[in-house]
């Protein structure tokens, strides 16, 4: 599990930059959302892989 915590990307901000233009807040609001997508997968496979070792199915 260490593993996965080591190759998690950074928590970004909550806020977006300030001065951006509505392109680019609306460009910065679909990064986001890929990101939270890939998180919550990256999550995911965390956790499964956890309860894999748990169960003693990994070394």
């Amino acid at each position: 599990m260490q593993a996965f915590r080591k190759l998690k990307p950074p928590i970004r901000s909550a806020l977006p930059r300030p001065g951006l233009t509505p392109l680019e807040l609306a460009h910065d609001l679909v990064e986001r959302i890929r990101f939270d997508q890939y998180q919550a997968i990256w999550d995911l496979v965390g956790n499964s892989w956890l309860k894999y070792r748990q169960a003693g199915k990994a070394n």
